[in-house]
């Protein structure tokens, strides 16, 4: 995990994103917020869960070159919404800023609420549509990084469930962002992860 934090700190160092102590120490922040939201969590394959946010925002940087630093925060915290009460958009808004709140709070599912899970999926999915390409792109590093993960699940019904939505609603996602390189790059990094992942 700490391999996994000086890779991204250095990534994004390489680039020149860090261009402060205040923008360096923001990034760290994010990531201990994280590690706090997900400390009890694992991944199917039992690897502690940060490991996920972590190479969501290490993927934005290094494969997708997207290295601002709201989007390198909104990625590390993109899951901190979910599964626990404490850190919320009034805490985010707070110790970061409101733009990465609202983005986290786009990026987190609704809850179910007496909805089915394909009605949930349903509506996350045509909110997902209608954000912007800057916020969808962390969607999608963060889809990426899941696809690339599946193999590792136990459970054969949840893996399949993943591949087909990432074919059926994550690659058309990708396929439809306006900014031709972003474009390319995300649905062939996509591509090649839902074919590999075939079981």
């Amino acid at each position: 995990m700490t391999n996994l934090y000086l890779d991204l700190a250095n990534r994004l160092a390489s680039t020149g994103t860090p261009a402060s102590t205040a923008t360096r120490h923001l990034i760290l922040k994010a990531f201990a917020v994280a590690a706090a939201a997900h400390e009890t969590q694992t991944r199917d394959n039992g690897e502690p869960y940060i490991i996920h946010p972590l190479r969501v925002a290490t993927s934005l940087a290094q494969e997708m070159n997207i290295t601002d630093v709201a989007s390198i925060c909104v990625a590390l915290l993109h899951d901190t919404f979910e599964d626990q009460d404490v850190i919320d958009d009034v805490f985010i808004g707070q110790e970061f800023s409101p733009d990465i709140a609202v983005q986290i709070r786009a990026l987190t599912k609704p809850s179910l609420d007496g909805l089915s899970p394909d009605e949930v999926n349903r509506i996350y999915f045509q909110r997902l549509a209608e954000l912007s390409s800057d916020i969808q792109v962390i969607k999608l590093a963060d889809k990426l990084d899941n696809v690339r993960d599946a193999v590792n699940s136990p459970n054969a019904d949840k893996r399949a469930r993943t591949l087909n939505e990432a074919r059926d609603y994550y690659l058309p996602l990708a396929l439809a962002l306006t900014d031709a390189s972003r474009r390319q790059t995300i649905a062939e990094l996509l591509s090649r992860a839902i074919v590999l992942s075939q079981p």
